[in-house]
């Protein structure tokens, strides 16, 4: 178990190179949301497993990496902006509950309730958080 967390432990606060916020965006523009912020995660350094719930991350690697399928709600323009200003910080968290929330989804669905309400207090009530 140690050898996971530590090969994500090396890895957190890296950069997130221009061609992976293509992906993420790529992602975003098609409707695949949660794909994005899977990927978000991944490109952070983090392991998606321990944000999102087995089961859905599961189902969106199968999705994703196989079939390639789409939820039809399209983000907007200036959404878009506001996610990867987030990115941009290193407020990756914070971008995957944008990108739900921008797609119609309820990021608690997705995201353990306690991280959620975190991230919400940190970066809707104070806004200047030094937290994901």
């Amino acid at each position: 178990m140690s050898e996971n967390f530590s090969s994500y432990n090396l890895s957190v606060n890296k950069k997130i190179k221009t061609e992976q916020i293509e992906q993420i965006i790529k992602a975003i523009i098609v409707g695949k949301y949660s794909w994005a912020c899977v990927l978000v995660l991944q490109f952070a350094g983090y392991n998606p497993m321990d944000y999102i719930p087995y089961r859905t991350c599961i189902r969106l690697l199968k999705t994703n990496c196989l079939l390639g399928n789409s939820h039809n709600k399209k983000i907007k323009t200036e959404q878009i902006e506001q996610i990867i200003k987030a990115i941009i910080v290193g407020k990756y968290s914070w971008a995957c509950v944008l990108v739900l929330q921008f797609a119609g989804y309820n990021p608690m669905d997705y995201i353990p309730y306690r991280t959620c309400i975190r991230l919400l207090k940190t970066n809707c009530l104070l806004g200047n958080s030094q937290e994901n």
